[in-house]
């Protein structure tokens, strides 16, 4: 089997020098022969292991430790390979350039056998010697990645966003069109974790574990189905039945592989709306590290009544539940002020707090992952072959803190063929209007029955602003600190251009919301949880024709995110649906094992009180004192 970097003829360097100038790197004078980006093999049924013109250049350009001749197979095999292998594992400094080991042969047999005549990875530039991640206030401020994960905020009270994104082509998505769940996670976490940190085996142990098919309910892990002309992807499938344990599971054994490297106690800090919490609270249960535990944080009467029992009935004890009174984000500023003090060893002692919010730059990470699965899915089912730019496909997501919708776009960045990203929201609409008008302005949250996404400032708005700004530090820097201090930020019109160039909303209330559920259930035969529904009816609103009869004429196409499974809203949906309507769905689709969740017995939670007269600052204080009590005296 001949190995792709290893054809007969010569690549011309014209197209050397233009890939080199692509990735940053200097264009090399003295390689002209070698066709990049290729990488070298050890797997005895791939061609790689064999050329020696390739071993010289990976020797001569990568390492510069070994002689540039070589002269024969033993000596590759006797020198070459024990080198790159000690290069692979960090021992060698990697300040220039950092080359992959061969995908083909840390998948399955299967894939290995797709792959080794394919081009399966790329020679990235480095400035550091991993990917690093950067924080607003100063663009060469950089973090490791397990240090990326454990700070959640920046130093400076910022967000973390990787230093840069690898390029994803046509040839990537097309190899990974094969892969399973896992196994795309894996790749997709192994562009921005070094070997150096997680080394192959572990890495590949934390995607299996978080991805097993006993703790899943469809085998397809994120299936998509068609829904009239459009399609939807169904990501709540996981132990919790929401979209957050995609992203969850994988950063939570992260956490928790790093909390063990380093021997010293992690407490997770999270406030939830609803399906955050339960993600963690199970992921970090099913972890059983006791280096790592979890406090989480609901408003009272504001999450669902099964979303509640998600949380107090977890018997572990790694797990603490609080609910404070207030709104949604009302427990963001105690959590932050005390992730930002976690070098005050006279505070926090020997331990590390860390929030897993979609705050930590983990999250919209791993999230890339459902967004990359989905559009391979959607691009099997209309005949599209991956990485076709001509036929991108919209994506429609309920959106709350704009964590998923910034995995969205980081995916579409580096190169995935989304068309526009659509934002659909509840009357809490700070993310239409800024969207709309440009008006990033805080207002009061307003209870609505798609509570999850009531939120009064979408953080992960920095995120998506760093990008839209091509990664202007400065001005985020000044923007983010306007928005703190005024509670208002306005983008001027070019700004305001390039974000509608890439996205679109729509504002969608409760009734509008409960039109679109019983909507689809009457015409198209699918039961939506409230958020799912608000999509849809931002879907609509949007111009997207959903019938059956438009999917002949439909010329866009558009995949609607499920990211919750009514069964964690049986309220919402009988208020939409009516009783009888209901129990037709829990009859014959409630998840198994939820019903299991209802009859477990739930232990009482911890409550942090407003007091009578404080002022919300003041409050905020003694919750924070509260919180740290809880951890002081369980963990």
């Amino acid at each position: 089997m001949k190995c792709c970097c290893c054809g007969p003829d010569a690549v011309p360097p014209s197209r050397l020098d233009q890939y080199l100038k692509k990735v940053g790197g200097p264009p090399p004078t003295d390689v002209p022969t070698v066709p990049l980006p290729m990488v070298l093999c050890r797997n005895e049924r791939c061609g790689r292991a064999q050329n020696l013109t390739c071993a010289m250049w990976f020797v001569d350009r990568v390492l510069g430790a070994l002689p540039k001749a070589v002269s024969s197979e033993h000596q590759w095999t006797q020198e070459l390979l024990p080198t790159y292998e000690r290069y692979r594992k960090g021992v060698y400094p990697r300040n220039h350039v950092e080359v992959s080991h061969c995908i083909s042969c840390s998948l399955t047999p299967r894939a290995r056998e797709l792959r080794c005549t394919q081009k399966v990875v790329r020679l990235v530039h480095r400035t550091k010697s991993l990917r690093p991640f950067l924080h607003r206030a100063k663009e060469k401020s950089i973090l490791r990645p397990g240090l990326a994960l454990f700070s959640g905020y920046a130093p400076d009270g910022g967000l973390l966003v990787p230093a840069s994104l690898p390029t994803i082509d046509g040839d990537d998505l097309r190899l990974w069109s094969t892969l399973s769940y896992a196994e795309l996670a894996c790749t997709v976490l192994r562009m921005f974790v070094s070997p150096a940190e997680i080394d192959d085996e572990d890495i590949k142990r934390i995607c299996d574990a978080s991805y097993r098919a006993d703790e899943f309910d469809d085998d397809a892990f994120v299936p998509v189905k068609s829904l009239g002309s459009a399609f939807i992807a169904e990501l709540f499938h996981g132990p919790t039945f929401c979209f957050k344990d995609m992203g969850m599971r994988p950063v939570i054994r992260l956490l928790s592989h790093f909390a063990t490297k380093r021997n010293k106690p992690t407490t997770l800090l999270v406030s939830t709306t609803g399906d955050t919490g339960p993600a963690a609270v199970h992921a970090v249960s099913d972890v059983a590290n006791p280096l790592l535990t979890i406090l989480v944080h609901y408003p009272n009467g504001q999450i669902s009544d099964f979303q509640r029992r998600q949380l107090t009935t977890v018997d572990s004890g790694c797990v603490k539940i609080a609910s404070f009174e207030g709104g949604g984000d009302d427990m963001d500023w105690p959590i932050k002020q005390t992730l930002l003090i976690n070098s005050n060893s006279d505070e926090c002692g020997e331990r590390t707090f860390c929030g897993i919010n979609s705050y930590n730059i983990g999250r919209p990470l791993v999230q890339m992952v459902h967004f990359i699965w989905i559009y391979l899915r959607t691009a099997e089912l209309l005949g599209i072959e991956p990485g076709d730019k001509d036929r991108r496909i919209d994506m429609v997501i309920p959106t709350g803190a704009m964590g998923n919708l910034t995995g969205g776009y980081m995916a579409k960045q580096m190169g995935v063929p989304i068309g526009m990203l659509c934002a659909g929201v509840n009357i809490n609409d700070i993310t239409h209007r800024v969207m709309e008008r440009g008006e990033f302005h805080r207002r009061k949250i307003k209870q609505t029955l798609s509570d999850a996404i009531n939120i009064e400032v979408p953080y992960n708005f920095e995120r998506i602003a760093f990008y839209v700004t091509e990664g202007n530090h400065a001005l985020i820097k000044d923007w983010m600190t306007t928005m703190e201090r005024t509670q208002q930020l306005t983008l001027e019109a070019t700004w305001l251009e390039k974000l509608k160039a890439d996205f679109r909303s729509a504002r969608v209330t409760d009734d509008e919301m409960c039109s679109a559920l019983r909507q689809v259930q009457r015409e198209l035969h699918y039961v939506a949880d409230p958020h799912t529904a608000v999509a849809i009816a931002s879907a609509q609103k949007l111009g997207y024709d959903l019938t059956a009869e438009a999917a002949a004429k439909n010329g866009t196409q558009v995949v609607i995110l499920a990211t919750a499974s009514p069964c964690k809203f049986e309220k919402v949906v009988t208020l939409a649906l009516g009783e009888q309507g209901w129990k037709e769905w829990e009859a014959n689709s409630f998840p198994t094992r939820a019903r299991a969740t209802l009859g477990q017995r739930e232990n009482k939670p911890y409550h942090y009180a407003y007091r009578e007269g404080a002022s919300l600052n003041d409050v905020q204080t003694e919750w924070r004192n509260e919180m740290l009590k809880i951890v002081d005296d369980n963990f």
